[in-house]
Order: structure tokens, then sequence, then C-alpha cells
């Protein structure tokens, strides 16, 4: 019957999502890591796209069982359900995308105008510090060494962290800034999640269709029988 095929064919579609969603936690995981190390320097405010991404992972999952659970008993209600809450979850990513899309260049220049701050007042601080081990900690994580390089450190004494082995040198240091390293890390990070969010779009707006097509399908049943 045709009823029967569309429950296959949105139970199966829901395995899918269940795994989307187990991604999307793995994906918001690893990007939050990610910027936890950068936040040590420029403060938690980087952390809440992450968060984000970890709340609809979440969400996607709990979906995707309802889904599979609504198909399963061919219950017109809970796909109702199914089909409402996974629009607002389409919606939301949408509005997310549409967000970072023009607030990335602030991004760019809150990481910029921070790394040189931060920079800037490593000599100052105390040795042994949380501030001087978050910078001697970012530089170690993502090879870098200063905010724009060797110059940065050119008054000063360079850190052992500027360096793939201590002692350094001028001849032996990581040879970008973290300006740069951290610019490119979050472009990467951020060409991975957008590309994986159309990717999802398109998967859950085929669910919201499957689940529209098998409710009114189920509706019908309902009244012939």
């Amino acid at each position: 019957e045709k009823g029967t095929v569309l429950k296959w064919i949105l139970f199966v579609f829901n395995i899918l999502l269940l795994i989307v969603g187990l991604i999307l936690l793995i994906m918001g995981a690893y990007v939050l890591g990610t910027v936890k190390d950068i936040s040590s320097l420029l403060g938690p405010k980087l952390e809440g796209a992450p968060i984000v991404i970890i709340v609809i992972g979440v969400i996607v999952f709990i979906v995707g069982f309802c889904g599979c659970f609504g198909a399963w008993r061919q219950s017109p209600t809970i796909i109702l359900i199914y089909t409402v809450v996974l629009s607002v979850v389409l919606l939301a990513q949408i509005i997310m995308g549409i967000l970072g899309f023009v607030y990335r260049q602030k991004v760019n220049t809150f990481v910029v105008v921070g790394v040189r701050r931060a920079m800037g007042n490593y000599a100052e601080a105390a040795v042994g510090s949380h501030f001087r081990k978050a910078i001697d900690d970012v530089q170690t994580k993502f090879h870098c060494c200063g905010s724009m390089g060797l110059l940065t450190w050119q008054n000063s004494t360079i850190p052992d962290s500027c360096c793939p082995k201590p002692p350094c040198t001028n001849d032996n240091t990581f040879p970008k800034g973290c300006v740069e390293k951290l610019k490119d890390e979050l472009k990467s990070n951020l060409g991975a999640i957008g590309g994986a969010a159309i990717g999802f779009c398109v998967l859950e707006l085929v669910g919201i269709f499957l689940g529209c097509v098998l409710r009114a399908n189920l509706k019908d049943y309902e009244s012939m029988a």
C-alpha cells in the first residue's frame, strides 16, 4: 500500500536524521573545543555559535526519534508535531546561516584586535600566570608566533611556545602569526559547518515533505474508515 511505503520511507529517513543529529553534536563539540583555546584569550563570546550547534544537534536527534516513532505508529498527531518542530529547526538554521554571513567580518575584526591586544600584554604579565599560559597554549596548539609573526617580540624575549623546540631563537620560530592562523582555523570550521548546514537543510526539507504527505495520507485513510 501507498501508506505503508510512505511509512517505511519516513522511518528510514528519520534514522538518517538521528545520524545527522549525532554529527551536529560531534561537530559542535569539536568546534567548541577549538574555540575554547581562543576564548581563553578573547573571552567567551566565540563559544555561542558551537553551543547553538550542539543544541540544534540534540533537537534534531529528538525530532528524528519522534519521526521514527510517529512513522512506526502511523500517528497523524505525532507526525504533525514532528513536521512543525522540524520546520522550526530548519528556520533556525537558515537564520543562523544568514547571521553568520552578515557578521563574519565582525568576527574577523574581533579576533584580530583581541589577539593583538593580548600579545601586547604578554611581557607585562607575571611568569606562570593564567594569561601567559593561555597565550603559550594558543601558540603551541596552532603553531603560530605572536600576533603577526616574529616581529611581535622584537622588543622582548621570544616565548619558547613560539618554536617547535626550545630554546627559541629568530631562526626556528613558527613562520605564521596567530592572527592569520586563528582566522584560517575559524574560516575552515565555519566553511565546514556552512557546507554541512546546507546539506542538512535539504534533508530537513525532504523530511518536512514526507511528513506532510504521510499525514495527509493517514488523514484520508481515517476519513474513509
